[in-house]
């Protein structure tokens, strides 16, 4: 799965790229009628790829403390707008805070594409509750639901829609199975919420009744709330200064490694260009002007991306660094040498890698 999603990863960094180049000449001149259609097609191709990976646990998360309702209430606004006026929301939420350990974005996707889900179900209106909890696990149901025991937080999510009948509800986290018509539904949006789940350490159930509705109930690792001072201080003295001076660019696929190059010139950087670790090193030896590195992970000729991080850290401890990967999940991701350096992944485009470039800069830098 990995090397298949590095694969059309890179092939979409190239349309993606290279459309969106296009766009920006043709501005809303003749043709762009049809630039516009094809780079939409292509960030669904990334995005189909993307909940594959949910679904085989292999997308790359990023877990933290997140006060699970809050993040319910301050979705209800989107919620509401997503369903129908015939379908209302109701909200129960903990008195108290309660973190759990999740990728934020991937949870308001999760509860978005359940909320979506129930929705299709309610044609003729209805009612969607979504309830936050804390939930204890002893070993006993631990073992049932494959999670070690513990505190968890639990969420339902319940519809009073047509529900599922009892021979289908066995299938409904294969992906692409769906019980929406042709044409209606890719059928990855509960699989996805599957991945998702499980990746977390968490699980997930469905019940279901039909002409009763429909119960989705998932929980997730319980921790303890952030420490916002520390985690203000660690952002506050890590963040990296780009200086004025070249960017290395080190990508072995030439058709990448050129639309990353018209990217990084149009944002107003020179670009040095090397093919991979062995051409990089001795450019980041000898030429002292260098003020960035970005460089894909995984490269021939015996050095990776990673280590060609790590070299150029041993030889310039300040030098910023970004590293760019096709793959399903970062390599090495278990090498303390590299746990700080940023991870943009492909495929991406210009307003994407601005971003990432702007996180390694503080705001107050100008270049």
């Amino acid at each position: 799965t990995g090397g298949l999603a590095h694969d059309f990863n890179n092939l979409l960094t190239i349309i993606i790229g290279n459309l969106s180049a296009l766009q920006g000449q043709l501005g809303g001149g003749p043709g762009a009628s049809h630039v516009d259609p094809a780079l939409q097609a292509a960030r669904r191709g990334a995005e189909l790829i993307r909940r594959l990976l949910t679904y085989s646990r292999r997308q790359p998360l990023e877990p933290s403390s997140v006060e699970v309702g809050v993040l319910v209430h301050n979705m209800s606004h989107l919620l509401v707008r997503s369903l129908t006026e015939t379908i209302k929301v109701r909200l129960r939420l903990p008195g108290e805070p309660l973190f759990a350990l999740v990728d934020p974005h991937q949870l308001e996707n999760a509860l978005l594409n359940l909320a979506l889900n129930a929705r299709d179900a309610m044609p003729d209106g209805g009612e969607l509750t979504i309830a936050v909890s804390e939930r204890e696990l002893d070993e006993y149901v631990a073992r049932l639901v494959q999670v070690p025991p513990g505190a968890y937080v639990q969420i339902d999510v319940t519809d009073t829609g047509a529900g599922i009948e009892e021979d289908l509800l066995q299938r409904v986290f294969e992906p692409f199975f769906t019980t929406k018509p042709f044409g209606s539904g890719s059928g990855l949006g509960l699989s996805m919420v599957y991945g998702f789940v499980r990746q977390s350490g968490g699980n997930i159930r469905v019940v279901s009744s039909p002409g009763k509705g429909t119960n989705v109930r998932f929980v997730l690792p319980r921790v303890h709330a952030p420490d916002e001072v520390a985690v203000q201080i660690e952002r506050t003295t890590t963040a990296p200064r780009i200086s004025h001076g070249p960017v290395l660019l080190v990508e072995d696929e030439p058709e990448v490694r050129k639309v990353i190059r018209l990217q990084l010139t149009a944002l107003g950087h020179t670009v040095i260009e090397a093919e991979n670790g062995m051409e990089a090193l001795p450019l980041l030896e000898n030429i002292e002007d260098i003020a960035l590195l970005v460089s894909d992970t995984v490269m021939p000729g015996g050095i990776g991306g990673r280590e060609l991080a790590a070299r150029a850290r041993a030889l310039r401890p300040d030098l910023p660094i970004l590293l760019i990967t096709g793959y399903a999940s970062a390599e090495s991701e278990n090498d303390p040498t590299a746990a700080d350096i940023p991870v943009l992944r492909k495929p991406f485009d210009q307003a994407a890698l601005a971003a990432a470039l702007n996180e390694l800069d503080p705001p107050e830098e100008t270049r």
